[in-house]
């Protein structure tokens, strides 16, 4: 293997580690290992996906002939630039590192974004349908990164040879504070959640008294359906 060929796959291990920890996701064994390929935070961290089905802007976000697979299409420069934007969000020194290797090695970069792309395309329909819990997930996923890897740290201050207590326990309060921190951030994320739920829960109680009340008329539309007359209401 060439200096270059190996070079472009450290490379790519280092985007896609760096990729699915941001995005919640167990890292991948690749060469080239950095802090941000350490066991991942917990896949809770993905955001839900949007109460609504809209239909997508872009073609490589359709799915695929294939059961839950996604287009073979390389990703756009907009779809680049829009998932690079998300990214910058969370771990802006992430975000600067992948736009100067674009200038260096644009196909491994367009590789290790269009794998993360599914999930990062969460994100994007998310800012888009819901703001405010768009803004709550990107906080969600950046204390959990910062957990992690002060947790990380914490760990590598206690296995060392002269272990400094003060240092640790700086770590260790550290941690404390951005876990209480996250804490209450997903206990927001769960109160708008709830509220969203009440809200669908309300609209269909509604729909269901008004379908009550236009019983005898749905039940002649479904018949009319059947037997090929055209109507309005919906069965």
């Amino acid at each position: 293997m060439t200096f270059q060929a190996t070079s472009r796959r450290m490379l790519t291990g280092l985007l896609l580690g760096g990729l699915a920890l941001l995005m919640g996701q167990p890292a991948a064994a690749h060469e080239g290992h950095d802090a941000a390929s350490q066991t991942a935070p917990s896949a809770s961290t993905q955001p839900s996906a949007p109460e609504h089905d809209h239909d997508h802007d872009h073609d490589s976000w359709k799915k695929d002939g294939r059961r839950g697979g996604w287009s073979s299409k390389p990703l756009s420069p907009d779809e680049l630039e829009q998932a690079i934007a998300v990214i910058r969000q969370i771990r802006p020194d992430l975000a600067q590192r992948l736009e100067q290797m674009q200038q260096e090695d644009p196909e491994s970069v367009q590789a290790a974004i269009k794998r993360e792309f599914p999930r990062l395309r969460h994100f994007l329909e998310l800012q888009r349908v819901d703001p405010e819990l768009f803004e709550l997930r990107v906080q969600d996923v950046k204390l959990a990164y910062r957990s992690h890897q002060l947790a990380t740290d914490l760990r590598a201050a206690q296995d060392q040879a002269q272990a400094d207590p003060q240092q640790a326990q700086s770590l260790r309060q550290q941690l404390e504070t951005a876990v209480r921190e996250h804490f209450e951030i997903r206990q927001r994320i769960r109160e708008h959640e709830l509220t969203r739920l009440e809200r669908q829960i309300e609209l269909l109680r509604a729909q269901l008294q008004a379908r009550s009340q236009t019983r005898d008329e749905l039940i002649a539309q479904r018949i009319g359906e059947l037997t090929g007359q055209k109507t309005d209401l919906d069965w």
